[in-house]
C-alpha cells in the first residue's frame, strides 16, 4: 500500500521466485535506465505497489516499488547505470517536481 508522498519507481527484469513475504527479482532496469550489471534482490510485498508478470517473455516483468527500498539496496546510485548522466538528470528533475507540488493545489 502506498501513502501520499511515497515516491514510486518502476523496475524491470525477471521474477525468479517468491516466498510468503517477498519476491526475488533479477533487476535489469530502474525507471527505464539500464543497469550495467543485473542484480538479484528480494523485495518485500509490502514495498511493491504494482506487479506485472509477463510469462511469455523472460525479462519482461515489472514491479512498481517504493523508492526508499531501491535506495536501501543501493540501486539508485548513478554508477550502477550504463548512462549515469541520464540518471542524475532524471533524479534532479524529480526533485524539482517534488519541491513544487504545493503550487498545484487550487485553494
Amino acid at each position: 500500500m502506498s501513502r501520499p508522498g511515497d515516491n514510486i519507481r518502476s523496475i524491470q527484469g525477471t521474477r525468479l521466485r517468491e516466498s510468503a513475504k517477498a519476491v526475488l527479482f533479477c533487476v535489469t532496469h530502474v525507471s527505464g535506465e539500464k543497469l550495467k550489471k543485473k542484480v538479484d534482490e528480494w523485495f518485500p510485498f509490502s514495498m511493491i505497489v504494482k506487479s506485472t508478470h509477463n510469462s511469455s517473455k523472460s525479462g519482461e516483468d515489472t514491479l512498481s516499488v517504493k523508492e526508499w527500498i531501491l535506495d536501501q539496496k543501493n540501486l539508485l546510485a548513478p554508477e550502477k547505470y550504463e548512462d549515469a548522466t541520464a540518471v542524475d538528470q532524471a533524479q534532479q528533475e524529480e526533485e524539482i517536481v517534488d519541491d513544487h507540488w504545493e503550487d498545484d493545489i487550487p485553494f
